[in-house]
């Protein structure tokens, strides 16, 4: 079963709070970064994270496999490892969550506010390479190449890069 640890104010960021998600889903230790949110809006992030719906879950999966794809075929002479051809299956194994970040909508409240967070991935055959989600609410906004942008900005929807848009 999942758990979500918040720890309080961050040492390295200002005005955030940190904490960890240990889930289950995705077998791994999430560490968790809320800028201007409470504690309650943290976890709220981190518990739909954990449990995306199987809708949203699987076009970021098939955005990131094409994302994946793309990647690997620009750069494939630089890697020490066979490519193959990813899809929203046989891609999941090969991404781990290292990062939850969310911040405050200052137009809405928090409690008028969906879950909205982007989600940095390790891919692992890469030591160097991350993958970002972004969801907001119940709408997949972003996969592609790791940016690190507010879930909020909307530039994200019309960025070039951006594979959820996709297929």
């Amino acid at each position: 079963m999942s758990r979500v640890v918040i720890n309080g104010e961050s040492a390295d960021y200002f005005n955030t709070i940190e904490g960890v998600l240990y889930s289950s889903r995705f077998g791994a230790e999430v560490m968790l970064y809320g800028k201007n949110v409470s504690e309650e809006y943290l976890t709220r992030c981190a518990d739909y994270f954990d449990t995306l719906p199987g809708e949203i879950s699987e076009k970021l999966r098939q955005a990131t496999a094409a994302y994946l794809n793309d990647m690997l075929e620009e750069h494939a002479g630089e890697f020490a490892f066979d490519v193959i051809e990813f899809n929203a299956q046989n891609a999941a194994p090969f991404i781990v969550p290292v990062e939850l970040h969310t911040q405050s909508f200052r137009l809405l409240s928090e409690e008028d506010s969906p879950a909205a967070f982007s989600v940095k991935f390790a891919f692992s055959p890469v030591a160097d390479q991350y993958i970002e989600w972004t969801v907001r609410g119940e709408q997949a906004v972003y996969a592609g190449e790791y940016i690190g942008v507010s879930p909020w900005d909307e530039k994200i929807l019309r960025k070039s890069w951006n594979y959820v848009g996709e297929g």
